[in-house]
């Protein structure tokens, strides 16, 4: 190291606690060196020296992919699941694994990767049967490259050798529990394979014939939510299926009839008689009834109902029957005021919801 900066210097470092490191020389092979010029301060004195690569340049500079795999056959060994094998490919530093693609269809294009190996072999499950299916493979080393992709190879799942249906539900109950919703329950079935589920179907009215399929749950039970009408039978039956797609027979047809929808349709107005009740300020009492939301002291009454001047209860309240007044109305959210009127002008309650 020299006490000052050599012919190459371009750059001083400033360490801790009280030193400087003064670049003296930038070489490009390795070899032996020495200071250029004598060192003038006493005390110890280091030497250090920095490696630096390109900026952006790998650690490992491999760039080079892997060969592509050759010699890829496809066997099905069930109608479920097909085997592949390939020959080897090469790479400078080593293949790290394969990467397997699937589509459905021999000559399709859309391929997705259905798994990874890291030997040249693989199985491929959770097919279906009598299906072809075509396959690619492509090696990966530790660096990331990628072969090309192997020669696209074909494989047709065989028919299932399973045509054992399951066993028929049994014990099929339907209940109502409001006005919209019924649920059911079975007994499982049971399968030489194993039941993969069932299939619920529905039809409208007791002894009905014309069954659609409203579900497909996998447990022994289902919740039909679907377009059902208050006071209303629907009939249901069941059938199991297994992963062949094998089905039971169907069964027996279980029904329920839905609850009754509570009216919360008004038939009476009840409110309290005005201060000036028995006095000739008020003349008699209007019912106006408004669209839901909409502001009473602004809005034009989509109905009216004259009360007339009834004679309060004991408690000051006045009752008035109004039933044919409010079933005359559509279905909906309504608003409702009293008003209280004479010559002097009118006064009106607050508003109150009612639903017809």
């Amino acid at each position: 190291m020299t006490t000052g900066a050599g012919a190459s210097f371009t750059n001083r470092v400033i360490t801790p606690p009280d030193g400087d490191i003064l670049e003296d020389r930038i070489v490009t092979a390795a070899g032996s060196y020495s200071a250029d010029a004598p060192l003038s301060a006493s005390g110890p004195w280091i030497m250090q020296m920095v490696a630096f690569r390109a900026a952006g340049s790998s650690s490992t500079g491999d760039t080079q992919p892997p060969t592509a795999p050759t010699g890829v056959t496809a066997t099905a060994a069930s109608g479920t699941t097909v085997n592949l094998s390939w020959t080897a490919s090469t790479d400078n530093t080593g293949v790290a694994s394969y990467l397997i693609d699937r589509c459905q269809g021999a000559g399709c294009a859309t391929f997705t990767q259905t798994g990874t190996s890291a030997t040249t072999t693989y199985s491929v499950t959770g097919l279906s049967a009598s299906t072809s299916y075509s396959f690619r493979v492509r090696a990966t080393d530790a660096a990331g490259n990628m072969s090309s992709y192997s020669t696209v190879v074909t494989a047709t799942t065989p028919a299932s050798s399973d045509t054992q249906p399951p066993t028929t539900p049994a014990n099929v109950t339907g209940t109502a529990v409001s006005s919209t919703q019924i649920n059911l329950t079975w007994s499982a079935s049971t399968d030489n394979t194993g039941v993969t589920g069932y299939v619920v179907e529905r039809c409208q009215g007791a002894g009905c014939a014309t069954f659609a399929q409203v579900g497909t749950p996998a447990a022994t039970s289902f919740s039909d939510t679907t377009g059902l009408v208050a006071s209303t039978s629907y009939s249901y039956r069941v059938r199991a299926k297994d992963a062949a797609g094998n089905l039971s027979g169907y069964s027996t047809a279980a029904s329920a009839t839905t609850a009754g929808v509570t009216s919360t349709t008004p038939t009476q107005v009840v409110f309290t008689a005005s201060t000036d009740h028995s006095t000739t300020v008020v003349t008699g009492y209007r019912l106006d009834v408004f669209a839901a939301g909409a502001d009473p002291s602004t809005a034009t009454p989509l109905a009216t109902s004259d009360l007339g001047k009834p004679t309060p209860a004991t408690n000051n309240d006045i009752t008035v029957d109004r039933a044919t007044f409010f079933s005359g109305l559509a279905a909906g959210n309504y608003v409702a005021t009293v008003s209280a009127y004479g010559a002097g002008g009118s006064s009106r309650s607050t508003a109150v919801t009612f639903t017809r």
